[in-house]
Parts: C-alpha cells; sequence; structure tokens
C-alpha cells in the first residue's frame, strides 16, 4: 500500500471520459464548487462512443458513428448548452422517408392541433403504407401509449405487435426504422415497455418531441475539443491515456493503481466505462457484494451498429437526412457543411459527404469490406440516380462491435444504479438505470444521477 498525503488525496475522482463521465463532473463541480476532482480516461481524447477519428487522408475529423438525439432529450441540450456550444445541434423538425419507388414522405407536426394529435395529419398523408396499415398502426399506437409500462414487461416487440394486428408492412416501414434506430436492436430482441417510452416521450408528450437534432459539427471538435476547454475552465484535471487497471478500497480512499503510471487517490469514486470494463473494475476490489453486481452487469448483451463514410465528387442525395425503406440502409446523413468547415477538406465544390447508419448491424457481421461497400453502393444507386455516375473519393465503414447493451425484456433487471454496496463507489453509463435505452441523452443522465449521489 502507498501512503498518500492529504494533498494527494482528490475528493473525487472519475474513471471514463465518454459523455458520462463528462456530466459527472460538471454536474459534480456545481454541487462542489472547492473539491479537487480529476477525470481520467485510457484513450487519448474524450467523448468515448460519441467521438471521431482523423482521417490520414484528409486530416479531418470523420465520427465513428451518426449520434442523433431527439427533442424530448432535455438533458441532452441542456449538456452542450453547458458545454458553450449551444450552435452543435441543428433541429430536424420533420421525419423524412423514401420509399422504393422514390417517393417521399414526411412526418411533421401540425401547427393547429395539440399532441399527440398534431402527428395525425401527416400520418394520413404518407403513401408508404395503406389504409388498413394506417388504421391498424393508429389502435396500436394508441393502445401501446394507454398500457401501463409494468403489465408490458417481458413481452418483446415482435411479440407484441403481432398479437396487436399490426401489418407486415406497416412493422417494416414504421415501427422497424423508428425502433430499431433509436434502440439499436432487432424487433425480436427489444423489450416493448422501452419502445413504448420511445414513443411517448418523442411522438405523443410534445410538440417538438420527436424533432431529431443533428450534430452539426464533428463529434470529436464537440464531444472532445470542446469539452475540454469547458471542464479546464471548471478547474477540473483531465488525465488522458490514463488507464486504471485496479482500484483498492483502503479506509478513508481508494487507491487506483494506474498502467505504466504512479497510483491515484480519491476520497470517492465514479466508474464511467463501458459495462464489460466496469465489471472488470468491480472484480478487482474483491468483495463479494461487488463480484455479484460484476456477473449481474456481464450478462448485458451488446448490440453492433455500422457506419459509412462516403466523400463524393458530385452531389447525389438532394436531402440533409432521409430514412431509406426496405433497405440494408436506414439512415442517410449529408455531412457537408460539417466537412467543409474543416480546414483542408478535399471535396470538391459539387461533391457530397454521406454517412450511412446500419443500427443491429448483425448481418453484416460476416462479410468483408468490399462485400458492405458493394451491398450499400448498389442500394444508393438506387435511391438516389445521381449515385451511379458518382466516384467516391474515400470510403471508411466503422463499426462498433459492442455500440449499447441490447434492451431486451431481461435488460432492465441488470441494469444497476449509481449507487454500489461499497460506499462513496459510484457507476455511470447509458447501461445504468436511467429510464432511458443507450443514447446520449441517457449516458448524460447516468452522470447527473451519479453526481448528485456523491455523498
Amino acid at each position: 500500500m502507498t501512503h498518500p498525503n492529504d494533498q494527494q488525496i482528490n475528493d473525487l475522482c472519475i474513471i471514463g471520459g465518454g459523455l458520462a463521465g463528462i456530466a459527472s463532473a460538471i454536474e459534480a463541480r456545481r454541487l462542489h464548487p472547492h473539491w479537487k476532482i480529476v477525470l481520467i480516461e485510457s484513450r487519448s481524447r474524450l467523448g468515448g462512443r460519441a467521438g471521431s477519428f482523423v482521417d490520414p487522408k484528409t486530416k479531418n475529423w470523420v465520427d465513428n458513428c451518426q449520434h442523433v438525439g431527439l427533442g424530448c432529450c432535455t438533458e441532452l441540450i441542456e449538456f452542450v448548452n453547458r458545454l458553450g456550444s449551444p450552435d452543435a445541434f441543428r433541429r430536424i423538425p420533420e421525419l423524412r422517408f423514401l420509399s422504393p419507388d422514390g417517393r417521399v414522405d414526411s412526418i411533421r407536426g401540425s401547427k393547429f392541433l395539440p399532441p399527440p394529435l398534431h402527428l395525425a395529419p401527416s400520418f394520413l398523408k404518407i403513401r408508404f403504407l395503406n389504409s388498413w396499415d394506417k388504421i391498424t398502426l393508429g389502435l396500436g399506437l394508441l393502445k401501446l401509449a394507454l398500457t401501463p409500462p409494468q403489465s408490458l414487461k417481458g413481452q418483446t416487440v415482435l411479440d407484441w405487435l403481432n398479437c396487436n394486428f399490426q401489418t407486415p408492412r406497416s412493422i417494416r416501414r414504421l415501427w422497424e426504422p423508428v425502433l430499431v434506430s433509436a434502440l439499436n436492436d432487432s424487433l425480436d430482441k427489444l423489450d416493448i415497455a422501452i419502445a413504448r417510452q420511445v414513443f411517448v416521450k418523442s411522438f405523443f408528450k410534445s410538440r417538438s418531441g420527436f424533432h431529431m437534432l443533428v450534430p452539426a459539427i464533428p463529434l470529436g471538435e464537440l464531444f472532445d475539443e470542446r469539452a475540454r476547454t469547458a471542464l479546464s475552465n471548471l478547474n477540473i484535471q483531465i488525465l488522458d491515456n490514463t488507464k486504471c487497471q485496479s482500484i483498492e478500497n483502503h479506509e478513508s480512499f481508494f487507491e487506483m493503481q494506474i498502467r505504466g503510471k504512479s497510483p491515484l487517490f480519491a476520497n470517492q469514486i465514479i466508474v464511467a466505462t463501458p459495462w464489460p470494463a466496469t465489471s472488470d473494475i468491480l472484480n478487482s476490489l474483491n468483495l463479494n457484494s461487488l463480484h455479484t453486481l460484476s456477473e449481474k452487469i456481464s450478462r448485458l448483451e451488446s448490440s453492433p451498429i455500422t457506419g459509412i463514410h462516403f466523400l463524393l465528387d458530385k452531389t447525389v442525395c438532394p436531402h440533409s437526412e432521409i430514412a431509406l425503406l426496405d433497405t440494408t440502409i436506414q439512415w442517410v446523413f449529408d455531412h457537408t457543411s460539417a466537412d467543409r468547415r474543416q480546414p483542408g477538406c478535399i471535396l470538391p465544390a459539387n461533391g457530397q459527404s454521406l454517412h450511412i447508419v446500419i443500427s443491429a448491424s448483425h448481418q453484416l457481421a460476416h462479410k468483408n469490406r468490399n462485400e458492405i461497400l458493394d451491398e450499400i453502393r448498389a442500394e444508393l444507386d438506387s435511391a438516389f440516380p445521381e449515385m451511379q455516375s458518382a466516384t467516391i473519393l474515400s470510403a471508411w465503414i466503422v463499426t462498433e462491435h459492442a455500440a449499447t447493451f441490447s434492451p431486451s425484456p431481461e435488460s432492465d433487471s441488470l441494469r444497476p444504479t449509481s449507487v454500489t454496496p461499497l460506499p462513496r463507489l459510484y457507476l455511470a453509463g447509458d447501461w445504468t438505470q436511467t429510464g432511458w435505452p443507450a443514447t446520449m441523452e441517457g449516458a448524460i443522465r447516468s452522470g447527473l444521477n451519479a453526481a448528485r449521489s456523491l455523498i
């Protein structure tokens, strides 16, 4: 055991510099203005999965994967404001869908009707569903909204839809695009209670809850560069390239063993790492109660997200964002303006940067890079005729194999609260009990929960 002096013991150490860790650090500083707070991150950048990498060819930021918020994500909106970045997201007040026949339909709110009726006119006008699809869809949504969440426990989305007369077309063209994108797993694995929350919070409760919040700047700029500035301005010490390998619990403080560096000491700790890493850290404390907690969270299953980034020599997609129906591709986002604001952008004058998102991308696991690119290129050629004559200047495929936990009916019982059986040790992460699925909003709320639990 190392014997630190009082000056070496931090009031709070946060392990993990993703959104949960950053949010907990900012909230802890608000609640405890005079504490000595240190944030450690194993990598060289902050942001966790909501980050970017540098394209060695263009030297520009490329987001790992497209991250999107919704208008109901109130803590995300407040969080970026506290980072001094109210311009970080652009608000999209409609959802656009492209059918295989080339028709575009939009879901938008009516300014003349109160929620949830404000969406009814656009639902009635969409052409990718027929009249029977719409009738059964409307009745299904109404029943889902009126059903208490407790009575939905244990059911998957697909089971519930099949028991409530939803048509194969409405499942394929509305339930699936919305829920798979929001919850990141297939309908036969998703918890219907969590799906209900998505619809109630985004579509039913407020006029703008379903609005999309799309990053207007690279995630690396927002959650690394700007977050660092905000944390430094709050006198929060940041130690990157600093990996905590284990924790020792002493009578009045914790000792963290750091790979290749001297130990760190803290009165309290928030562990804000992904659940597999958190499980290892809990086991290092060698307490039965924490072994039990570790074993529980280790049973959470993961689900992948694949992002595909194309730099093209011409503009092929006329939409800033659009969902593609009946394709492997779920969403296409135009990142041209965000790329052009970076120095050294190689896009030609009429070029375009597209980000393609495939949530729950289990079906791509057995395919190599060329097979994936060929499949996506063929779908883009079909959706956007201009793509057929476009040249791909740069292409990246980024798959986060454990992008989120899978929100199955069993997952809720496996998600822990921020408080652990060991006093002064807390947890944060979108996989903890937040009342939200694995989203930026959920990660931020988990950080706030942990900071507000501190002694």
